[in-house]
């Protein structure tokens, strides 16, 4: 079966995905080389949503290069006002490696990455990151996502970082 896109509906391990990064704030660079960005952890924290505490991907296999990827994350922002600062690139694979673990250092399940789009076919492409435990009552979102958020930034380091280049249009 296959989504609005084109795309299949299962996520594979083997694509790709995009973290689009909007703040100056969630964006480093390396000591030896400024010019080697990376997204901080920040970027990769959940939000809370409808269907639990999720954050937004782009799935990449119809994005043909680094600009098709910059104009995807420029058309989302424009939704919200937010300019593209730079995308985080990811194999699904390590996403699905990082663990939500228990306070006692156990694994309640790994995160996963799930399609999607509107029906109507207005987000093509869009996924996203599940699999995030529920927040408790009275507990900093920044502190009990932490671990998962650096885990997700340290893969990401590991990957590539695409700086928006593009002009505003």
């Amino acid at each position: 079966m296959l989504l609005p896109s084109g795309s299949p509906v299962h996520v594979t391990d083997a694509e790709q995905v995009a973290r689009h990064v909007y703040s100056k704030h969630h964006i480093g660079s390396e000591d030896r080389d400024p010019h080697k960005k990376f997204a901080k952890a920040q970027a990769f924290l959940p939000v809370p949503t409808q269907v639990g505490w999720v954050f937004s991907v782009t799935r990449l296999h119809a994005l043909a290069d680094d600009e098709a990827i910059q104009r995807n994350g420029i058309a989302i922002g424009a939704v919200g006002d937010r300019g593209l600062k730079g995308s985080a690139i990811l194999e699904v694979k390590a996403i699905r490696q990082i663990p939500m673990r228990l306070e006692d250092g156990g694994v309640l399940q790994q995160l996963d990455v799930v399609a999607h789009e509107a029906a109507d076919g207005s987000t093509p492409y869009h996924a996203h990151v599940t699999g995030f435990l529920p927040l408790p009552d009275g507990v900093s979102m920044k502190e009990f996502f932490k671990e998962a958020a650096e885990d997700l930034a340290r893969k990401a380091r590991t990957q590539r970082f695409v700086v928006r280049t593009l002009a505003v249009e």
